[in-house]
């Protein structure tokens, strides 16, 4: 997919209400599964539980205005989703204006509609533009107000996963959120991505097993490692989150939580400079997206993310402004170009798993000591013996050899020759 193609794909799915749960959700994935026909449409019921939250009830809803006294319409959720908070409570009523102003929400800048979410509290609440409240909303006005929504507590969360089998079955996760409804860069952005990237990968012959994961933010993330612990027992050696990722901003990346030596971490680092010299990165903290989920207690996966206007660095986040008029094909395509080459960086490493645990294998039995010796080799600043020292010691089935080369400022070729003669001792599985 090129840029035209994404962002053809992101004006698509703008308009469709999404949130936590509900039938936007399911639209979204369908229409995904479009271009990626593996895609698998997960339903997790509601009441589950999701590490230590509970899956609400589902949440659709067919109408939300405001009407004054006169029966003029107000402000009408089929006029802008962001009007009507997702996760509203079904509420009809009459009231005065000094009753009805506090469940109004406006934001800083006075043309922007501000989007707000309600999942977890009985209660409604509107959305607006604060140029709108002043001329509109009078403390003794009197007003009619309807949201028609519906909460099910028989429904389902919904979250789409593509597994891309590899020779490796440990896997990469490349996760993005389907929730937030109209606005572009956050989340549509990460959703086409992604969609483009596991696409582009569908078609090659793969070392690594690749999980693509479409789902509500935190809950369904948490919702998808609970209906998939047993995969996950087998291993995940890295994350990819993509967030707000084609915005009007300079592109950057979020670091792993384990600081920017890990391997993972200045990975992307060439990736993104490699496309885009001026990429910037900025430390890990456990705000953000999901790689706060992927990378806690339990999981423990070593995550990156990739931004184009980051979250709260863009005044425009989580508002009305978000539109798809803010996100450009050119970003787009930057976006998949840095997650691309950071996939071919991914699958081409190698990471060695040792037969023999716990402490170091023998290597006289295995004829290698005496190959070994204690000569040092050409442009390297230690001997034979000592690299395969410390390729034991590093050589946890999580760390590439790459990384271990990198560390100690030798030549990766060289290191790969002396892991060969290991795998062919039987020090290492091939």
């Amino acid at each position: 997919m090129n840029g035209r193609e994404m962002h053809a794909l992101l004006e698509r799915l703008f308009p469709i209400r999404r949130g936590l749960t509900g039938n936007g959700n399911r639209r979204t994935l369908s229409i995904l599964r479009e271009f990626l026909p593996g895609l698998e449409i997960l339903e997790i019921p509601c009441g589950s539980r999701a590490g230590d939250w509970t899956i609400p009830p589902e949440w659709n809803l067919e109408e939300a205005w405001i009407k004054d006294s006169d029966g003029r319409i107000l402000l009408d959720a089929s006029e802008h989703g962001l009007h009507v908070a997702s996760g509203s409570a079904p509420f009809h009523g009459h009231m005065k204006g000094r009753e009805l102003i506090p469940h109004l929400h406006t934001h800083p800048i006075a043309h922007a509609i501000p989007y707000r979410t309600n999942y977890y509290r009985d209660d409604w609440d509107f959305c607006l533009t604060r140029e709108r409240l002043e001329r509109d909303f009078e403390e003794d006005g009197f007003y009619e107000v309807m949201v028609g929504a519906k909460k099910d507590p028989r429904g389902s969360l919904s979250l789409g996963e593509l597994v891309l089998p590899g020779k490796d079955p440990r896997s990469i996760v490349v996760s993005t959120y389907i929730c937030h409804p109209w606005m572009a860069n956050d989340n549509l952005s990460g959703v086409v991505v992604t969609a483009a990237l596991a696409r582009k990968l569908s078609t090659m012959e793969l070392d690594k097993t690749w999980r693509f994961v479409f789902a509500p933010e935190t809950l369904g993330t948490l919702a998808w490692a609970a209906a998939r612990r047993g995969s996950l027992a087998e291993g995940c050696l890295a994350g990819i989150v993509m967030s707000t990722c084609a915005g009007p901003g300079r592109p950057g990346w979020k670091g792993c939580f384990l600081g920017p030596d890990h391997w993972l971490d200045r990975a992307m680092g060439r990736a993104a400079r490699g496309v885009c010299p001026e990429s910037v990165r900025w430390d890990f903290d456990p705000h953000g997206s999901d790689e706060r989920q992927l990378s806690s207690p339990g999981l423990r996966i070593p995550c990156v993310s990739f931004h184009q206007a980051r979250y709260y660095d863009w005044e425009g986040y989580h508002t009305s402004l978000d539109t798809p008029e803010t996100v450009s094909p050119e970003a787009l395509e930057r976006a998949l170009a840095v997650n691309a080459r950071l996939a071919d960086e991914l699958e081409g490493m190698r990471l060695l798993r040792r037969t023999t645990e716990p402490g170091e294998a023998m290597l006289g039995p295995r004829g290698l000591y005496p190959e070994f010796g204690g000569a040092v080799l050409p442009g390297q600043n230690m001997s034979e013996l000592d690299m395969v020292l410390w390729l034991q010691f590093l050589s946890d089935g999580q760390t590439p050899v790459s990384a271990i080369a990198e560390r100690f400022g030798g030549n990766t070729d060289a290191w790969n020759r002396v892991a060969d003669r290991m795998v062919a001792g039987g020090v290492f599985h091939a």
